[in-house]
């Protein structure tokens, strides 16, 4: 049997056997699985290492890259529900600088839609990566050269993954529009209320919990995905294309390369990336989505209004994604199946509901990379939430839908 630890509710015990069945579920690393149904913690798992010769532990916290842009999405939501914001005001509005080169009318509808164009900016790299990652808590630079950057198109005529500066441009809206960043926000009326272990600008004595990450090892993958997977990388990391843009591309490498090492230096988790670089265990991952599958609220706390949990997952338009489809041949991109617009709760599409058996129309999610996800759905009263440290792609899908079967059929 697989190293699995935590535990389980009485009559949930087939999700834990799903995993310890599997040969070494996480990889060759660790992770963590999690689940609430009805308001309870029913699945709390975890197993193989955290670092090095270092076992994963209960409170170990894992990188969940892109899983923060959903935690950056109810923070908005929070000011929306407020007055603070609304979609369609251009955002130069509270950020008059942004003004230039054409980006006076972008909106928020825009940035959740990944249309704005904003991919990122001139010599981010060198900015970000200097003095072992100081720039990255460069909160005021980096607005100052998002400001001065020309969109790789004109905004609102194409869409494309804003896979970094997503967070950076909704961050500085709402810093401008509130006085608080993103990640203050979100501790102080999602993470304090909610008692979530979770964190956008991870701080002291956290750090030493922060799992390491390990890059894809794709010696063993399927010759297709290899190949496919390589052409990805060489078009990644030159950054005169619009995906090496939006990685962070510096000619050799993209973000995606250098995870590893920027999970290891405190810097890059201490800076607040609303995009990529949050942090958290399953446990708390899974009873932030509990909540907002119960309309915003969990054990009587309030953090969202039902109606803006529905406007935050409401399927807006269908899109099809010209930055992620660019590696591809250029007769294989028009097959690139269009994706749903939503301002940061994804909706669960057809086609996703029958490569997962289980989840209901009522159901949201959000992933990022190296096989991070979690999942409410409003109509099972439930939430799942799956970590893990080895970024190979793929892994963690094969476990993930087997316990979220299994989990489903405990109901």
């Amino acid at each position: 049997m697989s190293d699995v630890r935590g535990h389980v509710a009485p009559g949930f015990e087939k999700v834990r056997d799903a995993i310890a069945v599997r040969v070494a579920p996480w990889g060759r690393c660790g992770g963590s699985v999690a689940a609430y149904v009805d308001g309870a913690l029913v699945v709390d798992l975890w197993g193989g290492e955290a670092r090095p010769s270092q076992p994963w532990s209960e409170d170990t916290l894992s990188p969940v890259a892109s899983v923060t842009k959903s935690w950056a999405a109810v923070v908005i939501g929070k000011l929306f529900e407020q007055g603070v914001v609304d979609w369609t005001t251009p955002i130069c509005t509270w950020w008059p600088e942004f003004a230039q080169h054409g980006k006076e009318t972008v909106t928020l509808h825009e940035i959740f839609a990944h249309s704005s164009g904003v991919l990122s900016f001139e010599n981010a790299v060198e900015m970000l990566d200097a003095n072992d990652c100081q720039g990255w808590l460069d909160l005021d630079g980096i607005a100052a050269a998002l400001a001065a950057s020309e969109p790789s198109w004109t905004p609102g005529t194409r869409n494309g993954y804003h896979a970094v500066s997503y967070g950076w441009l909704l961050n500085e809206v709402v810093r401008r529009a509130s006085g608080r960043t993103i990640g203050e926000t979100f501790a102080a009326d999602f993470a304090k209320p909610l008692e979530l272990d979770t964190h956008i600008g991870t701080h002291g004595g956290d750090i030493d919990r922060v799992a390491y990450v390990t890059v894809a090892d794709l010696t063993k993958a399927p010759r297709v995905q290899r190949m496919a997977m390589q052409s990805m990388t060489r078009k990644g990391s030159d950054p005169s294309t619009l995906f090496g843009r939006a990685l962070l591309a510096d000619g050799r490498s993209t973000i995606l390369d250098r995870v590893e090492a920027y999970t290891q230096k405190p810097n890059f988790l201490e800076a607040e990336i609303p995009a990529s670089n949050g942090t958290t265990t399953a446990r708390s991952l899974a009873r932030l989505f509990a909540a907002l599958a119960g309309g915003g609220s969990l054990d009587g706390v309030e953090v969202l209004a039902p109606a803006t949990v529905a406007e935050l997952r409401l399927p807006r338009e269908e899109v099809r994604d010209t930055v992620v489809s660019e590696p591809l041949p250029f007769f294989l991109r028009p097959l690139l199946p269009k994706g749903r617009v939503a301002y940061g709760l994804m909706p669960m599409t057809k086609g996703l509901r029958k490569l997962q058996p289980g989840p209901t129309e009522s159901s949201f999610w959000s992933a990022g990379f190296g096989g991070q996800f979690v999942i409410g759905d409003s109509e099972s009263k439930l939430s799942f939430a799956s970590t893990c440290t080895d970024f190979t792609p793929g892994l963690d899908v094969a476990m993930q839908k087997s316990a979220m079967t299994a989990l489903y059929g405990c109901l």
